[in-house]
Protein backbone atom coordinates (compact mmCIF):
# COMPACT_ATOMS: atom_id res chain seq x y z
CA UNK A 1 0.00 0.00 0.00
CA UNK A 2 1.26 3.14 -0.98
CA UNK A 3 2.00 6.09 1.76
CA UNK A 4 -1.26 8.17 0.01
CA UNK A 5 -3.25 5.08 -0.10
CA UNK A 6 -2.61 4.66 3.36
CA UNK A 7 -3.90 8.53 3.68
CA UNK A 8 -6.94 7.85 2.11
CA UNK A 9 -7.77 4.92 4.21
CA UNK A 10 -7.06 6.60 7.59
CA UNK A 11 -9.48 9.74 5.85
CA UNK A 12 -12.28 6.96 5.51
CA UNK A 13 -11.89 4.70 8.55
CA UNK A 14 -12.09 8.13 11.05
CA UNK A 15 -8.45 9.01 11.81
CA UNK A 16 -8.97 12.68 10.38
CA UNK A 17 -5.48 13.84 12.21
CA UNK A 18 -3.71 10.95 10.58
CA UNK A 19 -4.81 11.58 7.19
CA UNK A 20 -4.80 15.42 7.71
CA UNK A 21 -0.57 15.38 8.31
CA UNK A 22 -0.26 12.82 5.74
CA UNK A 23 -1.84 14.86 3.04
CA UNK A 24 -0.17 17.75 4.15
CA UNK A 25 3.48 16.27 4.19
CA UNK A 26 2.19 15.36 0.41
CA UNK A 27 1.37 18.66 -0.19
CA UNK A 28 4.92 19.99 0.42
CA UNK A 29 6.01 18.24 -2.50
CA UNK A 30 4.61 20.14 -4.72
CA UNK A 31 0.80 20.40 -3.80
CA UNK A 32 -0.37 17.86 -5.86
CA UNK A 33 -4.21 17.91 -6.65
CA UNK A 34 -4.87 14.62 -4.75
CA UNK A 35 -2.63 15.39 -1.61
CA UNK A 36 -4.74 18.92 -1.66
CA UNK A 37 -8.22 16.97 -2.29
CA UNK A 38 -7.54 14.70 0.68
CA UNK A 39 -6.76 17.25 3.02
CA UNK A 40 -9.44 19.42 2.22
CA UNK A 41 -11.42 16.31 3.23
CA UNK A 42 -9.47 15.88 6.39
CA UNK A 43 -10.50 19.35 7.23
CA UNK A 44 -13.92 19.57 6.07
CA UNK A 45 -14.90 16.40 7.68
CA UNK A 46 -13.28 17.37 10.84
CA UNK A 47 -15.72 20.64 11.26
CA UNK A 48 -12.50 22.87 10.17
CA UNK A 49 -14.74 24.93 7.28
CA UNK A 50 -12.33 28.19 7.35
CA UNK A 51 -9.32 26.08 6.93
CA UNK A 52 -11.07 23.67 4.40
CA UNK A 53 -12.66 26.07 2.53
CA UNK A 54 -8.81 28.01 2.31
CA UNK A 55 -7.40 25.05 0.34
CA UNK A 56 -10.29 25.47 -2.04
CA UNK A 57 -9.72 28.90 -2.56
CA UNK A 58 -5.44 28.73 -2.89
CA UNK A 59 -5.69 25.80 -4.90
CA UNK A 60 -8.01 27.94 -7.36
CA UNK A 61 -5.92 31.09 -7.02
CA UNK A 62 -2.31 29.49 -7.82
CA UNK A 63 -3.24 26.25 -9.67
CA UNK A 64 -6.43 27.67 -11.63
CA UNK A 65 -8.06 24.11 -11.27
CA UNK A 66 -10.73 24.04 -8.64
CA UNK A 67 -13.20 21.97 -10.14
CA UNK A 68 -10.47 18.90 -10.59
CA UNK A 69 -10.01 19.33 -6.61
CA UNK A 70 -14.10 19.39 -6.21
CA UNK A 71 -13.89 16.32 -8.69
CA UNK A 72 -11.19 14.56 -7.27
CA UNK A 73 -12.53 15.13 -3.71
CA UNK A 74 -16.39 13.39 -4.13
CA UNK A 75 -15.01 10.52 -6.78
CA UNK A 76 -12.89 9.24 -4.54
CA UNK A 77 -15.98 8.77 -2.11
CA UNK A 78 -18.23 7.82 -5.02
CA UNK A 79 -16.11 5.37 -6.77
CA UNK A 80 -15.40 3.52 -3.36
CA UNK A 81 -19.31 3.51 -3.13
CA UNK A 82 -19.37 5.47 0.24
CA UNK A 83 -22.50 7.29 0.22
CA UNK A 84 -21.45 8.87 4.31
CA UNK A 85 -18.78 10.83 2.38
CA UNK A 86 -20.87 12.88 0.18
CA UNK A 87 -22.92 13.07 2.95
CA UNK A 88 -20.10 15.01 4.56
CA UNK A 89 -19.15 16.61 1.55
CA UNK A 90 -22.87 18.16 0.90
CA UNK A 91 -22.85 19.66 4.90
CA UNK A 92 -19.84 20.96 4.27
CA UNK A 93 -21.07 22.75 1.18
CA UNK A 94 -24.69 23.65 2.77
CA UNK A 95 -22.19 25.30 5.53
CA UNK A 96 -19.80 27.53 4.13
CA UNK A 97 -22.92 28.42 1.20
CA UNK A 98 -20.84 27.35 -1.92
CA UNK A 99 -22.02 28.25 -5.25
CA UNK A 100 -24.51 25.37 -6.75
CA UNK A 101 -22.06 24.52 -9.63
CA UNK A 102 -19.67 23.76 -6.76
CA UNK A 103 -22.34 20.34 -6.49
CA UNK A 104 -21.37 19.14 -9.98
CA UNK A 105 -19.49 16.43 -8.92
CA UNK A 106 -21.74 15.43 -6.01
CA UNK A 107 -24.69 15.13 -7.74
CA UNK A 108 -22.62 12.69 -10.45
CA UNK A 109 -21.30 11.03 -7.62
CA UNK A 110 -24.82 10.92 -5.66
CA UNK A 111 -25.79 9.03 -9.51
CA UNK A 112 -23.19 6.65 -9.88
CA UNK A 113 -23.87 5.41 -6.32
CA UNK A 114 -27.82 5.29 -7.10
CA UNK A 115 -26.64 3.63 -10.52
CA UNK A 116 -24.50 1.00 -8.68
CA UNK A 117 -27.09 -0.06 -6.13
CA UNK A 118 -29.83 -0.52 -9.68
CA UNK A 119 -32.01 2.77 -9.29
CA UNK A 120 -31.56 3.90 -12.87
CA UNK A 121 -34.73 6.34 -11.90
CA UNK A 122 -32.73 8.07 -9.13
CA UNK A 123 -29.45 7.87 -10.75
CA UNK A 124 -31.31 9.64 -13.80
CA UNK A 125 -32.30 12.39 -12.25
CA UNK A 126 -28.87 12.66 -10.25
CA UNK A 127 -26.92 12.62 -13.78
CA UNK A 128 -29.57 15.09 -15.08
CA UNK A 129 -28.66 17.83 -11.97
CA UNK A 130 -25.14 17.20 -12.51
CA UNK A 131 -25.25 18.21 -16.13
CA UNK A 132 -27.08 21.25 -15.03
CA UNK A 133 -24.51 22.28 -12.13
CA UNK A 134 -21.72 21.14 -14.50
CA UNK A 135 -23.89 23.50 -17.35
CA UNK A 136 -23.38 26.74 -15.11
CA UNK A 137 -20.01 26.94 -15.05
CA UNK A 138 -18.33 24.54 -17.28
CA UNK A 139 -14.88 26.41 -17.44
CA UNK A 140 -14.29 25.55 -13.99
CA UNK A 141 -14.76 21.98 -14.88
CA UNK A 142 -13.77 21.94 -18.16
CA UNK A 143 -10.42 23.75 -17.79
CA UNK A 144 -7.80 21.04 -17.77
CA UNK A 145 -6.80 18.11 -19.18
CA UNK A 146 -8.16 15.21 -16.53
CA UNK A 147 -9.65 13.01 -19.13
CA UNK A 148 -12.23 11.47 -16.90
CA UNK A 149 -13.45 14.46 -15.67
CA UNK A 150 -13.99 15.93 -19.23
CA UNK A 151 -15.60 13.26 -20.04
CA UNK A 152 -18.04 13.28 -17.19
CA UNK A 153 -18.91 16.86 -17.49
CA UNK A 154 -19.92 16.26 -21.38
CA UNK A 155 -21.97 13.25 -20.74
CA UNK A 156 -23.55 14.89 -18.10
CA UNK A 157 -24.22 18.21 -19.79
CA UNK A 158 -26.20 16.17 -22.48
CA UNK A 159 -28.76 14.81 -20.40
CA UNK A 160 -32.24 15.63 -21.32
CA UNK A 161 -35.29 15.68 -19.02
CA UNK A 162 -38.06 13.12 -18.96
CA UNK A 163 -39.96 16.01 -20.69
CA UNK A 164 -37.90 15.99 -23.27
CA UNK A 165 -37.52 11.96 -23.93
CA UNK A 166 -41.40 12.35 -24.26
CA UNK A 167 -41.42 14.99 -26.53
CA UNK A 168 -38.79 13.34 -29.15
CA UNK A 169 -40.07 9.90 -28.79
CA UNK A 170 -43.43 11.47 -29.80
CA UNK A 171 -42.38 14.36 -32.42
CA UNK A 172 -39.89 11.83 -34.45
CA UNK A 173 -40.72 11.47 -37.48
CA UNK A 174 -38.42 10.79 -40.42
CA UNK A 175 -34.02 10.19 -39.95
CA UNK A 176 -32.12 13.18 -39.74
CA UNK A 177 -30.17 12.01 -42.07
CA UNK A 178 -30.92 11.00 -46.05
CA UNK A 179 -28.41 8.26 -47.35
CA UNK A 180 -27.37 8.21 -50.68
CA UNK A 181 -27.11 4.76 -50.74
CA UNK A 182 -23.88 3.38 -53.16
CA UNK A 183 -23.95 -0.45 -53.06
CA UNK A 184 -25.60 -3.47 -50.70
CA UNK A 185 -23.79 -6.29 -49.93
CA UNK A 186 -25.72 -9.72 -50.94
CA UNK A 187 -27.99 -11.11 -48.62
CA UNK A 188 -27.57 -13.78 -46.37
CA UNK A 189 -30.01 -16.68 -45.84
CA UNK A 190 -31.55 -19.08 -43.38
CA UNK A 191 -33.07 -17.97 -39.73
CA UNK A 192 -29.67 -17.93 -38.02
CA UNK A 193 -28.21 -15.04 -40.16
CA UNK A 194 -25.55 -13.19 -38.17
CA UNK A 195 -26.30 -9.22 -38.30
CA UNK A 196 -24.77 -7.04 -40.44
CA UNK A 197 -21.84 -5.11 -39.10
CA UNK A 198 -22.04 -1.33 -39.62
CA UNK A 199 -19.51 1.37 -39.27
CA UNK A 200 -18.79 4.86 -39.99
CA UNK A 201 -16.57 7.86 -40.63
CA UNK A 202 -15.36 10.73 -42.70
CA UNK A 203 -13.20 10.58 -45.18
CA UNK A 204 -10.08 11.00 -42.98
CA UNK A 205 -10.99 8.22 -41.07
CA UNK A 206 -11.97 6.01 -43.73
CA UNK A 207 -8.56 6.44 -45.21
CA UNK A 208 -6.56 5.74 -42.06
CA UNK A 209 -8.70 3.07 -40.52
CA UNK A 210 -11.41 1.62 -42.98
CA UNK A 211 -8.78 -1.35 -44.35
CA UNK A 212 -7.79 -2.36 -41.12
CA UNK A 213 -11.52 -2.96 -39.40
CA UNK A 214 -12.65 -4.92 -42.64
CA UNK A 215 -9.56 -6.97 -42.87
CA UNK A 216 -9.95 -7.77 -38.82
CA UNK A 217 -13.34 -8.30 -39.78
CA UNK A 218 -13.27 -11.00 -42.51
CA UNK A 219 -10.21 -12.68 -41.49
CA UNK A 220 -12.41 -13.54 -38.30
CA UNK A 221 -15.51 -13.77 -40.03
CA UNK A 222 -14.86 -14.28 -43.76
CA UNK A 223 -18.77 -15.05 -44.94
CA UNK A 224 -20.37 -11.63 -42.80
CA UNK A 225 -21.29 -8.68 -44.33
CA UNK A 226 -20.41 -5.27 -44.05
CA UNK A 227 -22.16 -1.74 -44.23
CA UNK A 228 -19.93 1.71 -44.45
CA UNK A 229 -21.30 4.97 -44.04
CA UNK A 230 -19.20 7.74 -45.10
CA UNK A 231 -19.67 11.23 -43.77
CA UNK A 232 -19.12 14.12 -46.20
CA UNK A 233 -17.45 12.53 -48.47
CA UNK A 234 -17.54 11.22 -52.24
CA UNK A 235 -17.70 7.92 -53.90
CA UNK A 236 -13.80 8.07 -54.47
CA UNK A 237 -13.04 6.94 -51.32
CA UNK A 238 -14.39 3.73 -51.62
CA UNK A 239 -12.99 3.46 -54.65
CA UNK A 240 -9.63 3.99 -52.89
CA UNK A 241 -10.75 1.69 -49.50
CA UNK A 242 -11.53 -1.25 -52.54
CA UNK A 243 -8.58 -1.08 -53.92
CA UNK A 244 -6.94 -1.71 -49.95
CA UNK A 245 -9.18 -4.82 -49.62
CA UNK A 246 -9.18 -7.98 -51.88
CA UNK A 247 -11.76 -8.05 -54.77
CA UNK A 248 -13.52 -11.28 -53.33
CA UNK A 249 -14.38 -9.69 -50.40
CA UNK A 250 -15.79 -6.26 -52.35
CA UNK A 251 -19.80 -8.08 -53.12
CA UNK A 252 -19.94 -8.53 -48.69
CA UNK A 253 -19.59 -4.77 -48.38
CA UNK A 254 -22.58 -2.16 -48.53
CA UNK A 255 -22.14 1.80 -49.31
CA UNK A 256 -24.15 5.20 -48.12
CA UNK A 257 -23.08 8.65 -47.65
CA UNK A 258 -24.63 11.49 -46.15
CA UNK A 259 -23.87 15.15 -46.04
CA UNK A 260 -23.66 16.66 -42.42
CA UNK A 261 -24.66 20.63 -43.59
CA UNK A 262 -27.97 20.12 -40.85
CA UNK A 263 -24.91 21.02 -37.95
CA UNK A 264 -22.75 23.76 -38.90
CA UNK A 265 -21.04 22.82 -35.48
CA UNK A 266 -17.25 21.37 -34.56
CA UNK A 267 -17.68 18.37 -37.28
CA UNK A 268 -15.57 15.34 -34.96
CA UNK A 269 -18.06 14.97 -32.92
CA UNK A 270 -20.91 14.67 -35.36
CA UNK A 271 -18.78 11.73 -37.37
CA UNK A 272 -17.74 9.97 -34.01
CA UNK A 273 -22.27 9.83 -34.01
CA UNK A 274 -22.38 9.21 -37.56
CA UNK A 275 -22.67 5.63 -37.21
CA UNK A 276 -26.42 6.38 -34.95
CA UNK A 277 -27.53 9.28 -36.85
CA UNK A 278 -27.66 6.65 -40.08
CA UNK A 279 -28.65 3.50 -38.08
CA UNK A 280 -32.59 4.03 -38.22
CA UNK A 281 -32.27 4.64 -42.40
CA UNK A 282 -29.97 1.34 -42.12
CA UNK A 283 -32.87 -0.45 -39.95
CA UNK A 284 -35.56 0.57 -42.31
CA UNK A 285 -33.87 -0.32 -45.57
CA UNK A 286 -32.40 -3.45 -44.63
CA UNK A 287 -34.45 -5.35 -42.00
CA UNK A 288 -32.12 -6.93 -39.83
CA UNK A 289 -30.11 -6.45 -37.04
CA UNK A 290 -27.20 -4.47 -36.89
CA UNK A 291 -24.27 -4.46 -35.57
CA UNK A 292 -22.59 -1.00 -34.56
CA UNK A 293 -18.64 -0.83 -34.10
CA UNK A 294 -16.35 2.16 -34.21
CA UNK A 295 -14.19 2.07 -37.43
CA UNK A 296 -10.83 3.37 -35.35
CA UNK A 297 -11.00 -0.41 -33.82
CA UNK A 298 -9.99 -3.94 -34.93
CA UNK A 299 -11.38 -7.29 -33.63
CA UNK A 300 -9.19 -9.81 -31.82
CA UNK A 301 -11.32 -12.47 -31.53
CA UNK A 302 -14.63 -14.03 -33.01
CA UNK A 303 -17.78 -12.29 -32.15
CA UNK A 304 -19.68 -15.00 -32.33
CA UNK A 305 -21.09 -14.67 -28.74
CA UNK A 306 -21.91 -11.17 -29.43
CA UNK A 307 -23.67 -11.90 -32.32
CA UNK A 308 -25.86 -14.60 -30.82
CA UNK A 309 -27.02 -11.93 -28.07
CA UNK A 310 -27.41 -9.05 -31.04
CA UNK A 311 -29.79 -11.39 -32.73
CA UNK A 312 -31.92 -12.42 -29.37
CA UNK A 313 -32.58 -9.08 -28.30
CA UNK A 314 -33.75 -6.13 -29.56
CA UNK A 315 -31.08 -4.02 -28.24
CA UNK A 316 -27.73 -5.09 -26.93
CA UNK A 317 -24.96 -2.92 -25.75
CA UNK A 318 -22.03 -3.64 -22.78
CA UNK A 319 -24.06 -2.53 -19.67
CA UNK A 320 -22.17 -1.10 -16.96
CA UNK A 321 -23.93 -0.04 -13.90
CA UNK A 322 -20.21 1.97 -12.68
CA UNK A 323 -20.33 3.45 -16.59
CA UNK A 324 -22.27 7.01 -15.40
CA UNK A 325 -24.38 8.39 -18.39
CA UNK A 326 -22.62 6.47 -21.42
CA UNK A 327 -19.36 5.38 -20.75
CA UNK A 328 -16.70 4.23 -23.75
CA UNK A 329 -17.69 0.97 -23.83
CA UNK A 330 -21.45 1.05 -23.71
CA UNK A 331 -21.24 3.31 -27.16
CA UNK A 332 -18.09 1.19 -28.88
CA UNK A 333 -20.61 -1.88 -29.58
CA UNK A 334 -24.17 -1.61 -30.04
CA UNK A 335 -26.91 -3.80 -31.98
CA UNK A 336 -30.29 -2.50 -32.97
CA UNK A 337 -32.84 -5.00 -34.37
CA UNK A 338 -35.98 -3.93 -36.42
CA UNK A 339 -39.03 -3.48 -34.23
CA UNK A 340 -38.82 -2.29 -30.73
CA UNK A 341 -34.76 -1.94 -31.35
CA UNK A 342 -35.47 -0.12 -34.12
CA UNK A 343 -37.52 2.52 -31.84
CA UNK A 344 -34.54 2.97 -29.55
CA UNK A 345 -32.52 3.69 -32.69
CA UNK A 346 -34.64 6.33 -33.82
CA UNK A 347 -35.06 7.97 -30.18
CA UNK A 348 -30.69 7.86 -29.98
CA UNK A 349 -30.91 9.18 -33.51
CA UNK A 350 -33.14 12.23 -32.52
CA UNK A 351 -31.79 12.60 -29.36
CA UNK A 352 -27.76 13.61 -31.14
CA UNK A 353 -29.78 15.65 -33.56
CA UNK A 354 -31.58 17.37 -31.11
CA UNK A 355 -28.37 18.39 -29.01
CA UNK A 356 -25.89 19.12 -32.35
CA UNK A 357 -28.92 21.64 -33.22
CA UNK A 358 -29.50 23.24 -30.07
CA UNK A 359 -25.07 22.95 -28.42
CA UNK A 360 -22.09 24.56 -30.62
CA UNK A 361 -19.83 23.87 -28.19
CA UNK A 362 -19.00 20.73 -25.39
CA UNK A 363 -20.23 18.07 -28.79
CA UNK A 364 -17.96 15.58 -27.15
CA UNK A 365 -19.99 12.05 -25.94
CA UNK A 366 -22.87 13.16 -26.97
CA UNK A 367 -23.69 9.80 -28.85
CA UNK A 368 -22.83 7.60 -25.80
CA UNK A 369 -25.32 9.90 -23.44
CA UNK A 370 -27.68 9.88 -26.23
CA UNK A 371 -27.60 5.99 -26.26
CA UNK A 372 -27.42 5.74 -22.64
CA UNK A 373 -30.64 8.11 -22.20
CA UNK A 374 -32.80 6.42 -25.05
CA UNK A 375 -32.40 2.91 -23.82
CA UNK A 376 -33.28 3.66 -20.31
CA UNK A 377 -36.19 5.68 -21.26
CA UNK A 378 -37.55 2.84 -23.93
CA UNK A 379 -36.79 0.21 -20.85
CA UNK A 380 -38.94 1.98 -18.84
CA UNK A 381 -41.64 2.91 -21.28
CA UNK A 382 -41.48 -0.48 -22.70
CA UNK A 383 -41.00 -2.60 -19.86
CA UNK A 384 -40.22 -6.25 -20.14
CA UNK A 385 -41.38 -5.72 -23.69
CA UNK A 386 -38.21 -4.40 -24.51
CA UNK A 387 -35.77 -6.80 -24.72
CA UNK A 388 -32.37 -5.23 -23.60
CA UNK A 389 -29.13 -7.84 -24.38
CA UNK A 390 -25.97 -7.46 -22.35
CA UNK A 391 -22.92 -8.16 -24.05
CA UNK A 392 -20.87 -8.21 -20.63
CA UNK A 393 -20.76 -11.76 -19.76
CA UNK A 394 -19.37 -12.73 -22.73
CA UNK A 395 -15.78 -10.86 -21.74
CA UNK A 396 -14.93 -7.21 -21.63
CA UNK A 397 -14.76 -4.88 -24.34
CA UNK A 398 -11.11 -4.85 -24.36
CA UNK A 399 -10.98 -9.26 -24.83
CA UNK A 400 -12.39 -8.43 -28.34
CA UNK A 401 -10.90 -5.17 -29.89
CA UNK A 402 -8.04 -3.29 -30.47
CA UNK A 403 -8.97 0.48 -30.06
CA UNK A 404 -6.34 2.54 -32.11
CA UNK A 405 -4.41 4.68 -29.38
CA UNK A 406 -4.27 8.60 -29.26
CA UNK A 407 -1.83 10.18 -32.17
CA UNK A 408 -1.27 13.37 -34.39
CA UNK A 409 -2.46 10.95 -37.24
CA UNK A 410 -5.58 10.30 -35.02
CA UNK A 411 -7.12 14.17 -34.59
CA UNK A 412 -9.64 15.41 -37.13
Amino acid sequence: MTGEQQHWQALFSGDLRQAAAGFEALRRDGAPVNADAGLFLALAFAGSDAAAKEILTGRDRNHGDLGLLLWRATWIGASNNLAKALDLIDAFLDRTNAPPFWRAPLYYGRGHIASLAGDREQAIKYFIEAGQAFQADAGLYLGNEDATLRSVAFQSMHMLTEADMHRLAEEYTAPSVTLDWIDDAIPDTGPDRAPIVVSAADPHYLNLYGAAFADSLFRHHPGCRLHLHLADGTTDDFTRLKQLLPAELHHRIGFSMAVTDRWPVHKPPVYASARFLAAPALLERLRQPVLLLDIDATLKRPLDALFATATGNDIACWVRPDGGPGGYTAAGAVSFSPGRGEAVAKLTAAYIDKRLSEEARHLWFVDQAALFRACHHMSRNAGDSLHWGDFSPHGAFADYFDHAPESPDKRR
